[in-house]
């Protein structure tokens, strides 16, 4: 009886440690893009039911190809995990960060507000510069460049805002790289 306990006890914690791997990113720990789209849906109905609103943060390596070209898979890999780890520290337990691409990171910011996710992506920023700069080597030292949309001003479904967010850090990246693009009709880099 102890041990068909034990079994049962072993068996449940293998179960609960495969759902956790199915909305984990392998590599980073930070959840994964399917399990990001969903929240940000989920998020998305809760804000427009509590007229709310419900921000959303992209972020990208800059120069993020380069770098893996000239250093190679592990110290890519390193990078990623370092970047995850300051983005995963950046958050509070309300809002979600997950990886969502080979070096683009995501974060849904409830009932938060693009001022309020501005300044959240700024920090996170300037955080990863900060502990980059420190590398000897010039060509490691990362930036990330970032895009922020706000639900309902800029959409209404996951969807819309992932693309609101994108075009808004495209344009960051046109203006330099290591900014953080707001959407608007009008995009700017504050």
């Amino acid at each position: 009886s102890g041990s068909i306990a034990f079994v049962c006890r072993r068996f449940d914690m293998l179960v609960q440690h495969l759902k956790e791997l199915e909305i984990k990113d392998a590599l980073t720990g930070l959840y994964n893009e399917a399990f990001i789209r969903n929240r940000l849906e989920e998020e998305i109905k809760r804000a427009i039911i509590y007229r709310r609103p419900c921000a959303f943060i992209l972020l990208n390596i800059d120069n993020f190809q380069q770098f893996h070209g000239n250093f190679g898979l592990l110290q890519a890999e390193a990078a990623l995990k370092k970047t995850a780890s300051l983005i995963r520290d950046s958050f509070s337990e309300i809002d979600r960060a997950a990886r969502i691409g080979d070096n683009e990171f995501a974060a849904v910011l409830p009932e938060k507000n693009k001022r309020q996710a501005q300044e959240k992506a700024e920090e996170v920023r300037k955080k990863i510069e900060f502990t980059f700069n420190k590398e000897r080597d010039s060509n490691k030292r990362i930036t990330v460049s970032g895009g922020i949309s706000e639900n309902p001003l800029d959409g209404i479904s996951a969807a819309e805002l992932i693309t609101k967010a994108k075009e808004a850090l495209n344009f960051a990246k046109t203006q330099g790289k290591n900014r953080i693009g707001i959407f608007s009709q009008k995009l700017q880099c504050p």
